[in-house]
């Protein structure tokens, strides 16, 4: 149960990330962003790299969202969380595609109870963290499709990699975990 603390965090951080997206949209698509959380009861200091994203519903139009790579502790791998900026039934899948490599396709990642967040999570065993880490640090774009089986929905997010290696260099929790 120790995992659902990162869902505590995560709902604390992105949510201050997304109103500064809705009002300075042009100063943070496109960029990674570093940052700490404290948890006030537990002293658990948080690591995580954030990049907002616009993705496209084939029910709503544009959706605000954000890729999240984020350690609990320095000690335990970091595992990757994509912000919807909206919810999905319990059914989902996920394809995601590098550059011009070949798309993954039908993926089964996690999703939190609220489900407006799914995640490669190592400890969960949904997806590899160290391939798909690996992958991002050599590519320069990343797509992500999300579909919802229960209702049809598609969502579909670009995802601009310049600069993540950088940004992913400086969590405190990637060097024990990284090839």
């Amino acid at each position: 149960m120790q995992r659902t603390a990162w869902r505590i965090g995560l709902v604390n951080v992105i949510p201050a990330a997304l109103v500064t997206l809705v009002t300075l949209p042009a100063l943070l698509v496109g960029q990674w962003h570093y940052g700490t959380f404290k948890d006030e009861f537990t002293d658990q200091t948080s690591y995580y790299i954030l990049h907002v994203v616009t993705g496209v519903s084939s029910r709503s139009g544009d959706v605000h969202g954000s890729l999240a790579w984020k350690c609990d502790q320095r000690s335990e791998p970091p595992y990757i969380s994509l912000l919807l900026g909206t919810h999905v039934g319990s059914s989902i899948t996920v394809d995601y595609r590098f550059d011009t490599t070949a798309a993954v396709l039908n993926q089964h990642w996690g999703r939190s109870d609220s489900g407006d967040v799914v995640f490669i999570d190592s400890h969960y065993v949904f997806g590899d963290v160290d391939e798909f880490t690996g992958r991002a640090k050599t590519a320069s774009k990343l797509l992500i499709r999300v579909r919802d089986s229960s209702d049809g929905e598609v969502l579909t997010y670009t995802v601009d990699l310049r600069g993540f290696t950088a940004a992913y260099a400086r969590l405190p929790c990637k060097a024990r975990f990284d090839h």
